[in-house]
């Protein structure tokens, strides 16, 4: 991310450009925060679960069995999610490539008259 700061200027227009600094900023992403709040809610919800499923008589088997399951102490793998961002990106640019293509296509097929693609070199 680039961000740019204007300092002001002394004199006339031509020394504007001279009140500016920029500056990259590298952005990092730390994902520990979303996770415990993740995880929290995950636990949230089971305790939820084991009263809703004690208050409603449900089998003994069953309620111990929720409880007994464990919270991930992780709940956002970030291997896991660089993949779905690289996937996501090619996904991405293979369906411009495809849009882009489908364009010049047409575009090719418009120019040529009345020929279709199957008619080519039949004439």
């Amino acid at each position: 991310m680039t961000e740019t700061e204007w300092f002001g200027y002394q004199g006339d227009q031509d020394e504007l450009r001279k009140g500016y600094a920029s500056r990259t900023l590298y952005l990092t992403i730390n994902l520990d925060d979303l996770d415990r709040i993740l995880c929290s809610g995950l636990k949230l919800t089971k305790d939820a679960m084991v009263l809703e499923l004690n208050g409603a008589g449900m089998d003994k088997a069953l309620v111990h069995a929720v409880e007994k399951w464990s919270v991930p102490s992780h709940f956002l793998l970030p291997a896991w999610l660089k993949g779905v961002l690289v996937t996501g990106a090619w996904n991405m640019a293979y369906k411009k490539y495809v849009d882009w293509h489908g364009k010049q296509k047409k575009k090719l097929y418009n120019k040529t008259g009345h020929h279709s693609q199957t008619s080519w070199g039949q004439d």
